[in-house]
């Protein structure tokens, strides 16, 4: 899953990654992304999502509960991605350079998923602002498949999976790696 810069604030931004985008500013920056979609559940909901594991993680498997951190311009996205065979759920935390964070975002959209891709099939967003760090979501439908095996082969809107390491290529030198957590 990889990040690129859509829209740069002095403390705030939109992070976006074909499919999903993620965005964070502080209280005097300036909204970043749009309204499109809906947001689908509280804070309370995706925070389990950001507990220690409760179970195994199988290799090699795209379903289950894959997290990581991004860290661009001072601030730090704390991500969770779970697949499900008919659902992508995203949800993130912004952290600010000063320390300041977000509640806890995240949107669950209706999804095909397997071992050679996931298709997200609908648009979601949800954004929260609590005065002091405005934080937000989004997913839109789009198909991502695995990169082909040839390693002459551009890797772009595509990814890998080995053993618990999930790598989703934006651009060939975008990328997003994941660790599975859980199945």
């Amino acid at each position: 899953m990889t990040l690129r810069f859509v829209r740069g604030y002095a403390l705030g931004f939109v992070m976006a990654m074909g499919s999903l985008a993620m965005g964070c500013s502080d209280s005097d920056g300036s909204g970043s992304g749009s309204d499109s979609g809906s947001g689908s559940g509280s804070s309370s909901e995706f925070a389990g999502l950001f507990s220690g594991p409760s179970a195994d993680a199988t290799p090699d498997s795209l379903l289950g509960l894959w997290g990581g951190t991004i860290q661009s311009n001072g601030v730090t996205f704390d991500v969770r991605f779970q697949f499900s065979q008919s659902s992508v759920t995203l949800a993130t935390r912004c952290t600010l350079s000063d320390g300041q964070s977000s509640e806890i975002v995240g949107v669950t959209a209706k999804a095909r998923v397997g071992e050679d891709g996931y298709t997200v099939l609908e648009s979601k967003e949800q954004r929260k602002d609590d005065g002091k760090v405005l934080c937000q979501v989004t997913l839109r439908p789009r198909e991502v498949t695995r990169c082909p095996d040839d390693s002459f082969a551009t890797k772009q809107g595509c990814f890998e999976l080995s053993g618990t390491t999930f790598v989703q290529y934006e651009t060939p030198i975008e990328k997003l790696a994941l660790t599975k957590l859980s199945d």
